[in-house]
């Protein structure tokens, strides 16, 4: 797993596994250094101006990306940003507990199911919560993966989570496939500013949420199976993105969402004719013994 962070002066907790790993710290005067270690549960990193672990990886991991940010909207200023890849796990990215700021987030994992005719990319997390007792953040994240393998003509989108101590936060959810295969959840302004996020490729899918009412309430979101308005013929990338707000002391819990690709036969037009002819020639056959029988 690769973990990049970015904002001034932050503290960020970061609990992981894993072997080698190469840290790169830049500082506020440009000047970086280099140095390996072994990964630490627990380990505390301090932000100067950027902070990247990278994880020892295997040599033709599929490419996934995480990015999470948070944003004070009481206080306007730069936001935390946190980028994962699943370099050296695979189609998976699992963070067991961490913050970005007064962010705290446990259970954040993302994984990817590769190979026609069924793909999936999914997004989940065990809680967020806002530690901050003044503030209210602006939470801005998205998914990607790329190097799916089509022919893929439906796609079905699930979403759920629930509120707690929260009242009035909207989820605002959306589903893209791009058939030209571009990794998205980049940033689209260099570091510090980051947003907005990449999310290349056609809207499948996107929900709003109604207002987390009272101390606790729940959305969810299941659409159905559709069909892909243009379908996947090789590979391609797909792209989830989700932004919400949480009031100081305020969290979401049993956050999840989904993209799963699939395939369906469907009949060719001169299948379909030859069928529908037959149907009718039938119909007239009947309709004449019908009538011998009556003379």
């Amino acid at each position: 797993m690769t973990f990049v962070n970015f904002h001034p002066a932050s503290r960020n907790t970061i609990t992981q596994s894993c072997g080698t790993v190469s840290v790169f710290a830049l500082g506020r005067s440009g000047k970086g250094g280099v140095m390996r270690s072994k990964c630490r549960r627990n380990g505390m990193l301090y932000g100067g101006a950027a902070l990247a672990l990278v994880c020892a990886g295997n040599a033709g991991a599929t490419p996934m990306r995480l990015t999470l940010t948070a944003t004070d909207i009481t206080v306007p200023g730069t936001p935390f940003v946190a980028i994962f890849t699943d370099s050296g796990t695979p189609n998976v990215i699992s963070v067991g507990a961490g913050n970005t700021g007064p962010i705290f987030f446990t259970g954040e994992f993302a994984s990817a199911t590769v190979g026609s005719p069924l793909n999936v990319l999914n997004t989940s997390a065990t809680s967020v919560s806002n530690t901050s007792t003044t503030d209210t953040f602006l939470l801005t994240a998205a998914l990607s993966g790329m190097n799916f393998l089509g022919p893929d003509n439906q796609v079905s989108l699930t979403a759920s989570g629930t509120w707690e101590n929260t009242h009035g936060s909207i989820m605002n959810l959306s589903w893209y496939n791009d058939p030209t295969n571009v990794l998205g959840a980049d940033c689209v302004n260099p570091l510090p500013a980051c947003l907005p996020l990449t999310t290349p490729g056609n809207l499948v899918g996107s929900f709003t949420s109604p207002a987390a009412n009272g101390l606790t309430s729940s959305y969810s979101y299941s659409p159905g199976t559709m069909a892909l308005a243009i379908p996947d013929i090789g590979e391609f990338s797909m792209t989830e993105f989700w932004s919400y707000t949480l009031l100081p002391g305020g969290s979401l819990i049993s956050r999840g969402q989904t993209e799963l690709k699939s395939f369906a036969d469907v009949a060719e037009p001169s299948s379909l004719f030859m069928f529908g002819t037959g149907i009718l020639v039938f119909g007239l056959m009947r309709r004449r013994r019908e009538r011998a029988a009556g003379d």
